[in-house]
């Protein structure tokens, strides 16, 4: 595990993980793990993720845009909607993708996704991207 970056106010916050790709999941929580981040769950598909937020409390969801069966998009628009028995219908949406077409970014801010970000991953474009979506 890398060391801590900084412990920073991030760190407070549960997060979500879904992702079909297992790397890309891993290379998530690393870089969360470099601001001192613990309380991460993961799902590989919509359906685990789905049950994960009607059963535990999560503060932000980061989400692949392309996955098997239900999409990123797609699962923003279930959760939002209130749908499943999700309860937290405002909780924040960051997609994680390598799709940078202005149609999808356009798309995925009008189902209700607060930050759109770029694979691979860095951790400070990841760091801002959470601090503007959890504003701290």
């Amino acid at each position: 595990m890398r060391p801590v970056i900084e412990e920073s106010p991030l760190a407070k916050f549960r997060y979500l993980i879904l992702d079909d790709d297992s790397f890309s999941r891993t290379v998530i929580r690393t870089a969360l793990s470099q601001f001192g981040v613990r309380n991460v769950s993961e799902a590989n598909n919509a359906i685990k993720a789905i049950e994960i937020l009607k059963n535990e409390p999560i503060d932000v969801v980061l989400v692949d845009q392309e996955m098997p069966g239900i999409t990123g998009l797609e699962f923003a628009q279930l959760v939002r909607r209130g749908e499943e028995g999700i309860h937290n219908v405002n909780v924040p949406i960051i997609v994680v993708t390598v799709n940078t077409a202005q149609k999808t970014v356009l798309q995925a801010k009008s189902v209700g996704v607060q930050e759109y970000i770029v694979k691979p991953v860095s951790p400070i474009a990841l760091k801002k991207r959470l601090e503007k979506a959890l504003r701290v």
